[in-house]
């Protein structure tokens, strides 16, 4: 695919066979333990055996992960970009591919612990409202009749429902993924399913080695402006644009929209420097936009510009 320079067809191959696919059938499975434990009390035992394979499995696939990712994105995605932007020195390609690979790896884990630790505590809280609720149902049981006491675990298991919606989310969704963020109105949460939050991190981390790769090779060169361009096509899980990227892109001088490669560029030329840009959200996880160079033409016709 790279070598036909069909960039996107191979990145979405290698997520769908390699990152979606192998979370889809993790959270297929957490969801199957999950059904089983919502039906009623277990024994601790095998409740026991439930959790020690729901941990095994979770650190089993991170480590399945992590090693997709140092084959595709070293093996095969940054020496293509590597060898179209000149970048030759092995030191500098091993400093951009460290940085970011350490960038998905520290996501992909957290993702995945956060998964764990949230799957667990919601089987715990289900068992552990079971067993309250027989412990209430045994004393009464012998002055209740047969369809009195159905009734009532009919009516409990609504109650459940009421009271554990997160828990049936997950079953229905297979959104097992929980995050907390915080911001000017308090914290929000935010629940995904793996694959989808696996799959933005990947994209971000291979977008992050075209752009550092291109801001090194325009230091290199001496060049004080990139061009921000939007390099990822797929659809906006929220719908909208973040604020910093819009504000980049409407700010166009000759019909591009430039970012500076220092503070002093910036205050030269009236854009924003990578470094503030960044600050502010941009390049950042979920964004879409990469930087370019610009040519030493629309640079001279830039500087006459300026000058005039």
């Amino acid at each position: 695919y790279l070598q036909d320079d069909n960039e996107q067809d191979a990145i979405s191959e290698f997520l769908i066979d390699y990152v979606k696919t192998p979370l889809a059938e993790y959270t297929g499975t957490v969801q199957s333990y999950m059904r089983e434990l919502q039906e009623g009390e277990i024994s601790r035992a095998e409740q026991n055996r439930i959790e020690q394979n729901i941990i095994v499995l979770t650190l089993v696939v991170v480590d399945l992960l992590q090693d997709n990712a140092k084959i595709f994105v070293g093996d095969v995605y940054a020496p293509f970009l590597f060898e179209k932007y000149g970048i030759e020195s092995v030191k500098l390609q091993q400093s951009i591919l460290k940085a970011t690979l350490a960038q998905f790896e520290e996501l992909i884990f957290d993702a995945m612990s956060k998964t764990k630790t949230n799957v667990l505590t919601n089987i715990r809280n289900m068992q552990r409202q079971f067993i309250v609720e027989n412990q209430k149902l045994r004393k009464f049981s012998a002055k209740m009749a047969d369809r009195q006491l159905n009734r009532e675990v009919v009516r409990f298991k609504k109650e459940l429902k009421k009271v554990m919606p997160e828990y049936y989310d997950a079953i229905e969704s297979g959104n097992i993924l929980k995050s907390r963020s915080f911001g000017k109105d308090g914290e929000r949460v935010i629940r995904y399913r793996l694959d989808s939050y696996a799959e933005m991190s990947m994209r971000t981390t291979l977008l992050n080695v075209d752009r550092t790769a291109v801001e090194v090779v325009e230091e290199s060169k001496g060049q004080e402006l990139v061009e921000y361009y939007q390099r990822d096509f797929r659809p906006l899980k929220s719908g909208k644009e973040r604020e910093i990227c819009k504000s980049i892109l409407a700010n166009k001088i000759l019909g591009k929209s430039l970012l500076a490669l220092n503070s002093e560029v910036a205050s030269k030329y009236g854009v924003m420097s990578i470094q503030d840009a960044r600050a502010e959200g941009a390049m950042g996880v979920w964004c879409r936009h990469s930087i370019r160079s610009v040519s030493k033409s629309f640079m001279k016709k830039l500087d006459s510009m300026k000058a005039a």
